[in-house]
């Protein structure tokens, strides 16, 4: 849930001496909408935080689900371009922003 990630990143900044770096999951047709990444961006720069990781979403564990028994209900969820990560990383950046791509830098 949205609160309950949005608590957890505020007592984690709450600690004095510390470097907290949001990592943002980059999921199709969620995280990839403009408005959606112009809110986080607007929310984390509120928070004084000056660098985000942005982690593009993969298909490289779902084969564990079927390991344990459960249903894997985005095996049909598509996966960012290079591209389309180049241009949300652009996006942060345009905010006053750093924003390293997990797997990609």
């Amino acid at each position: 849930e949205i609160t309950t990630v949005k608590e957890n990143l505020e007592a984690a900044l709450a600690y004095l001496g510390i470097t907290v770096i949001p990592r943002i999951p980059m999921i199709h047709d969620y995280k990839n909408k403009k408005e959606n990444l112009l809110a986080i961006a607007d929310y984390v720069r509120s928070l004084d935080v000056e660098e985000v990781h942005l982690l593009p979403f993969h298909q490289y564990g779902s084969s564990k689900y079927g390991y344990l028994g459960w249903e894997y209900t985005m095996k049909d969820t598509p996966t960012l371009t290079d591209e389309e990560l180049l241009e949300i990383r652009d996006l942060f950046e345009s905010e006053g922003l750093i924003a390293n791509i997990s797997g990609l830098e």
